[in-house]
């Protein structure tokens, strides 16, 4: 089965990455925890990426 990202939502995904880098900025003096869980979020994002590139890549 392939699934691929189309632009759109990939575009979506980035912009998503960079708002959570952003906030982990504003957040890096302030709250561990709430920087913790923006850390899992960001860590999360990037492992869909890469299996979707890697799912992508085996397909092709």
């Amino acid at each position: 089965m392939q699934v691929q990202l189309q632009g759109d939502k990939l575009l979506e995904l980035l912009e998503a990455l960079y708002h959570i880098n952003e906030a982990m900025k504003i957040m890096e003096g302030y709250n561990s925890e709430i920087l913790d869980k923006l850390e899992e979020a960001r860590d999360s994002l990037v492992q869909y990426l890469i299996q979707q590139y890697l799912e992508v890549k085996d397909y092709e």
